[in-house]
């Protein structure tokens, strides 16, 4: 099956385009599904440290912890009811702790390490409200009862740890989901490159390959027509020797002009035919631009996505400043409450740390994007680049379709110059004594007949010096000189003379390598110019 020129460039073209999409549709895809990801992981973490916030802030430094001692120190109940209300909201975080999300090993073992001591406070609580009812002294309750804080500290800095793991983790995974949508990106772009590339060099292939035939071909026929303009001028010749040898000679010229008109008529019409054949590619070249404009728009939306992912990463970098200048301010204000704000001033730093890391994660995924969107604005140049070679595609189509038209033109002419030669031929058999006039009529026609075939010379080397390579040199088509004229003979016998015409009709070339019969019916116009429907089927 031959596929049409105009259906190569419409398949490649498309083929570009959905290979584009396709690549285009990926990378956004995973990135949207990474960002949605990422929110609902932060959403989680940022619930469970703020459980953990409130959980220190219970127990710790001035809460549930101090509440209890002040209750060993002073048996005051108010303490003990105090202490009762902080374990009830220590309950309710850990319980919010738990249904945030899923939860890992590390912060089960956290959750009921806390919880535990939560208990054993309250079992201490109940303790030491039997011992103030039995009267024991301040010194011997709290010598009966020591409870450390120090693993409750612990418990909350391993859940915290295992958060910034689980921070760390993630980022990891979206950094790699971030550059395999970044190579998604340029593999794209290499293959469309590559695929538009092909394209061009089809296109030019299919362009250049029939018109070249076609110049070879309108050689031949201008060769050919000059040498019949020859001939045309020998049988003038022949016409003034005598009008024996001029009924002769009107019919072989009356044949050989039939065949040139024949032959003129098919240029003609092939012209025309390959001038809306041009038309049509012109309309296809059309239709593959605006493609590669759309594709164009496709990337420059891609690129459109990069940025905004680029402002949401600059958002998260702004967060962990503020929260590194936090972590500072917490870090001053744990060393002004001294030894008892250490634990706190520990806290501080590991937030602040993860502050660090986290900025530091924000600046590598940004420096991720602004690769990607350097990698997308090469793709819209590169798409740029291929519309402005479509451009010059269609200004050289257009101008090869000018040439086109112009030889059509000078078909038409030489058609009529034909018709022209052939009337004076019809009226050279109906007056035989006007020889003399209707050769040098005939010898005009056959000049003027030269001057066509030279102007349809000149077009053909304009053509192929449309399609040739630069630098490359053209071999100048040489004019066949035209016979001279000879003085008119004087008349002889009827037989003599066409006795003698016959001869010299017989060695002109191109025409009369045959026996004359065969001029009049076995010539074809085909035979005369090889320029068939073969030659353009490439268009």
């Amino acid at each position: 099956m031959k596929v049409t020129l105009g259906k190569k460039i419409a398949g490649l073209s498309g083929l570009a385009v959905l290979a584009t999409l396709t690549m285009g549709a990926v990378a956004t895809t995973s990135l949207r599904a990474v960002q949605g990801e990422w929110r609902e992981f932060l959403e989680v973490v940022q619930e469970k440290r703020s459980h953990l916030l409130t959980m220190r802030s219970e127990m710790g430094y001035g809460g549930g912890i101090h509440v209890f001692k002040n209750y060993v120190l002073r048996g005051q109940e108010k303490y003990a009811e105090r202490y009762l209300t902080v374990a009830e909201r220590m309950g309710t975080s850990l319980g919010a702790y738990r249904r945030a999300g899923a939860l890992s090993e590390v912060e089960l073992a956290g959750l009921a390490k806390i919880e535990e001591l939560v208990d054993a406070y309250g079992a201490a609580l109940a303790e030491a409200g039997r011992l103030h009812a039995q009267g024991l002294s301040i010194g011997a309750i709290d010598a009966a009862i020591k409870i450390d804080d120090k693993p409750f500290l612990d418990a909350l800095s391993a859940l915290t740890a295992e958060l910034d793991g689980q921070t760390s983790e993630r980022t990891a995974a979206l950094s790699a989901v971030v550059a395999r949508a970044s190579l998604t990106a340029l593999l794209g772009g290499l293959a469309t490159a590559a695929v538009l590339l092909c394209a061009s060099f089809l296109v030019a292939r299919s362009i250049t390959r029939p018109i070249q035939a076609a110049i070879a071909d309108l050689t031949e026929g201008s060769d050919q027509v000059a040498a019949a303009a020859g001939q045309v001028s020998c049988a003038s010749q022949s016409l003034a020797e005598g009008s024996s040898e001029q009924a002769a000679g009107l019919q072989e010229s009356g044949a050989s002009i039939e065949q040139i008109s024949a032959m003129t008529s098919a240029n003609a019409e092939k012209a025309g035919d390959t001038d809306r054949g041009m038309g049509q590619v012109m309309a296809l070249i059309g239709q593959g631009k605006q493609s590669m404009d759309r594709l164009t728009g496709a990337i420059d939306e891609i690129q459109g996505s990069a940025e905004e992912t680029s402002r949401i990463v600059k958002t998260i970098d702004e967060i962990a400043s503020q929260t590194n200048l936090l972590a500072l301010n917490a870090a001053v204000e744990a060393a002004r409450a001294g030894e008892a704000g250490k634990g706190f001033a520990v806290v501080a730093e590991e937030v602040r740390n993860l502050a660090e890391r986290a900025s530091d994660a924000a600046r590598d995924s940004g420096k991720l994007i602004e690769a990607s969107m350097k990698n997308a604005s090469q793709g819209s140049s590169l798409a740029g680049e291929t519309a402005a070679a479509l451009d010059e595609v269609v200004e050289n189509v257009a101008a090869v379709r000018k040439l086109i038209s112009e030889i059509a033109t000078a078909t038409n002419e030489q058609e009529r110059g034909v018709d022209q030669i052939n009337t004076s031929v019809r009226e050279m058999g109906n007056i035989t004594e006007l020889n003399a006039a209707n050769a040098e009529e005939s010898a005009a026609a056959a000049e003027e007949l030269s001057s066509h075939s030279a102007s349809l010379r000149g077009v053909v080397q304009e053509l192929e010096g449309l399609i040739s390579k630069p630098g490359s040199q053209q071999v100048p088509v040489e004019e066949p000189p035209m016979p001279p004229m000879s003085p008119r003979a004087p008349s002889r016998a009827p037989g003599a003379g066409a006795g003698m015409r016959g001869q010299e009709v017989d060695q002109v070339p191109g025409l009369t390598d045959r026996p004359r019969g065969q001029v009049e019916q076995g010539a074809g116009q085909a035979e005369i110019m090889a320029l068939g429907e073969k030659d353009l089927a490439g268009f």
